[in-house]
């Protein structure tokens, strides 16, 4: 049994201070327990002898073979040939404080990680706040001032609000005819968006400057191109200020404005009344319904007593006077049967059972146009825009072609808006459709194709080069083989734009070599370099 209180020199060895920790932590003041000294050196395995069968090797032992690696009084060797553990380059006896570290030694880098890296005797010093530097303590935030509703409209100028003086100015608000932004909506146009003018002062203001005001008639005195005496043009809007919408103009001519069938173009005298349109039934009404400029001219006209010679033209109503308000207009033998003016066989009063132009057929009977002989049930239909055989349809059964709206007259129509008619192209159409830019005569298909960036002959490519296109607006490229900016001029193509590897001068007297072309330096070198004619001339 040995006892395991230490002694001055027995404190030396290393295992020793681990020894004293467990004899504290025990709660003893001496730990004692056996140990095995096989040369009764003093020194067990347990304790670091590294021999235990020779009683001159134990810890501290003089001469560095004896020591067991522990420096001892005379170990004068060990400072020459050190015995470094951890591979640092530090034994130590050179000062190495934890020779099972490598990344402790003196003058290693302290890094944060609890330990002395460098041997100064220190932990992690220099790295973070240093201790008696404290943290900094955060400014307080300045508190914001906050923004008054200087008006009282409810909002704030981070609000929106464009004009915080003014209570009727915020987003949202009701915009006003006054010209100013009300609604902080910041819109270019003028800036009262549409409003209805109200107070009768802002009647006199020209706010487009187009000349007019609302007083002078300018029913949009927020456009420009609106107001009275304007030119009217297919847009959707009232132009000319006259209550009508693109009237008289080409397109709106083309159009049946009331769905009576007949647009202007072919014959409507009143495109906005679906009862007025060519060979509509004649009414009473003082209007011309069937667009033959004559007014009623189908009806008898009774005014006042029919004894009486109204019109003095020598007829009454009973006189057979078809018409007793107009001298020119009564029964008469020297006019042609069923012309104007002619009242013969009205006798009956408008019973429909005369026929007027003698074509078989009285109004009773089925004639549909009972001044007009070529017209009447049974009649052949004719290609004319009428309904020669009174069966209530125009120009049915008859070979009929396809028109497009050719609004550029240039030939070629649009797909999207068709007429079908048995008469030749109306006004405005044409016959081949397939433009594909119907506001510009010169785009159509078969044009020639011109280098604009145009799909001129609407074949779907932009400035292609082909048969069809205009040569005289193209460009003519050369190759240029070597790259030196000149191209070959035996290589040439045209086209709008040069194909990679082209150029536009082509006077490249060697197109297969860089150093050879128009302006470069002459080398003595059996070439023309620079393309003049001469060889290695020298200036």
């Amino acid at each position: 049994m040995r006892s395991l209180c230490p002694t001055t020199s027995a404190i030396a060895a290393t295992w020793w201070r681990a020894a004293l920790i467990l004899a504290v932590a025990l709660g003893s003041s001496c730990l004692s327990f056996e140990l095995d000294d096989a040369d009764s050196d003093g020194y067990s395995p347990a304790e670091g002898d590294c021999d235990d069968s020779t009683a001159q090797v134990y810890p501290g032992a003089d001469g560095v073979s004896g020591d067991c690696g522990v420096v001892g009084s005379d170990d004068t060797e060990l400072a020459s040939t050190p015995v470094d553990q951890d591979g640092d380059g530090y034994s130590a006896g050179e000062g190495d404080c934890d020779d099972s570290n490598p990344t402790v030694y003196p003058e290693a880098p302290e890094i944060l990680d609890g330990l002395d890296n460098d041997c100064d005797h220190a932990v992690d010093e220099g790295l973070g706040l240093p201790p008696e530097t404290p943290a900094p303590t955060p400014s307080p935030m300045p508190f914001p001032t906050p923004q008054l509703d200087e008006d009282g409209d409810g909002f704030t100028v981070d609000e929106g609000d464009c004009d915080d003086n003014d209570p009727a100015t915020y987003p949202g608000a009701t915009e006003q005819y006054d010209n100013v932004d009300h609604d902080c909506d910041g819109s270019e146009r003028p800036q009262d968006d549409w409003a209805t003018p109200s107070p009768a002062v802002d009647q006199d203001q020209d706010r487009d400057q187009d000349g007019f005001s609302i007083a002078q008639g300018d029913c949009d005195d927020n456009d420009p191109t609106t107001y009275p005496t304007a030119s009217e043009v297919t847009d959707g809007t009232d132009n000319d200020c006259d209550g009508e919408i693109d009237e008289d103009t080409e397109i709106s001519m083309l159009q049946d404005g009331d769905g009576d069938g007949f647009s202007a173009d072919e014959g409507d005298c009143d495109d906005g009344d679906p009862a007025i349109y060519p060979n509509a039934k004649e009414v009473e009404d003082g209007l011309d319904n069937d667009c033959n400029d004559l007014v009623d001219d189908l009806a008898v006209v009774v005014v006042g007593d029919v004894h009486e010679d109204d019109d003095g033209d020598g007829y009454t109503e009973a006189d057979g006077d078809c018409d007793d308000s107009d001298a020119t207009i009564y029964p008469s033998d020297t006019l042609p049967v069923a012309a104007p003016g002619d009242c013969r066989a009205t006798t009956e009063a408008g019973d429909g059972t005369s026929d007027r132009d003698q074509d078989g057929f009285s109004v009773q009977d089925g004639d549909c146009d009972d001044y007009n002989n070529t017209v009447h049930p049974g009649a052949p239909e004719q290609c004319n825009g009428n309904d020669d055989d009174c069966d209530g349809e125009v120009d049915e059964d008859l070979p009929v072609g396809t028109y497009y709206v050719d609004a550029d007259g240039d030939g070629y129509g649009v797909s999207s808006s068709t007429r079908v008619t048995c008469m030749a192209a109306p006004k405005g159409f044409a016959y081949l459709d397939g433009d594909c830019n119907d506001q510009n005569p010169e785009v159509h298909p078969g044009a020639l194709e011109q280098c604009n960036g145009v799909d001129d002959d609407c074949d779907r490519e932009v400035d292609e080069t082909d048969a069809d296109s205009d040569a005289t607006t193209a460009g003519v490229w050369y190759a240029d083989t070597d790259g030196d900016g000149f191209g070959d001029p035996d290589t040439a193509t045209v086209s709008c734009y040069p194909p990679p590897g082209y150029v536009a001068e082509g006077s490249d007297c060697d197109d297969t070599s860089a150093d050879t072309y128009p302006g470069a330096e002459e080398k003595r070198d059996l070439k023309d370099n620079d393309c003049d004619g001469e060889i290695d001339e020298q200036p």
